[in-house]
């Protein structure tokens, strides 16, 4: 069992005219069991702050939210 180790879901797209269909959360099902079945604990994911339909998807695949972040980076460049 991988009880500290996480997958992370990278991203998911769907081909817009098969948008609305359940086909995103057939594969989030589908992931989930076979990670399961590998003996992964759970899934995680990610989205921009200000991306609400993301937010909104997550929550309808069964996703729950944790924190919220804002990345900073600072250029070690010389200008």
């Amino acid at each position: 069992m991988y009880a500290s180790a996480c997958s992370f879901l990278e991203g998911i797209w769907i081909e817009p005219a098969h948008r609305r269909a359940g086909i995103a959360g057939m594969l989030i099902d589908f992931i989930s069991e076979e990670l399961s079945g590998e003996g992964f604990v759970e899934l995680c994911s990610d989205a921009e702050i200000d991306n609400i339909q993301s937010h909104l998807s997550h929550a309808a695949w069964g996703f729950a939210e944790t924190q919220r972040v804002v990345y900073f980076r600072k250029s070690l460049l010389l200008s």
